[in-house]
């Protein structure tokens, strides 16, 4: 039996191939991830498109936290909700986006994901 939205984990194909390669992120590779990949439950996509999960979930780009970074849009009876998942680590970015904090891998397009967020 095929496995539902919310049977899978979704993962940027891009940085999913980045962390695969990275040998300083084995053990979160290990702990995190391969049990998903050995499950048979990940799906890889392109956030970049825009690409819908379904009619309700569509992820966008927001780099820098990490490689090809998503954040999540929910779209439901004219109402929207942003999921920005580590878009931010603290709330004193919304005042500062320009403030990146230490597990930013690329601060200047973490801040452009920011401002993006916070538009």
């Amino acid at each position: 039996m095929a496995a539902n939205v919310s049977q899978r984990t979704f993962f940027s194909a891009a940085e999913l191939d980045h962390w695969q390669r990275d040998p300083a992120r084995a053990t979160i590779m290990e702990d995190s991830i391969q049990p998903i990949l050995d499950a048979g439950l990940a799906q890889t996509i392109d956030p970049s498109a825009g690409t819908a999960l379904d009619e309700l979930l569509i992820y966008h780009s927001s780099p820098g936290h990490s490689p090809d970074h998503a954040s999540i849009a929910l779209r439901s009876q004219g109402e929207y909700g942003l999921f920005g998942g580590d878009v931010m680590h603290h709330s004193i970015q919304a005042l500062y986006p320009h403030w990146s904090s230490a597990f930013c891998e690329d601060k200047v397009r973490a801040e452009t994901s920011r401002k993006w967020v916070l538009d």
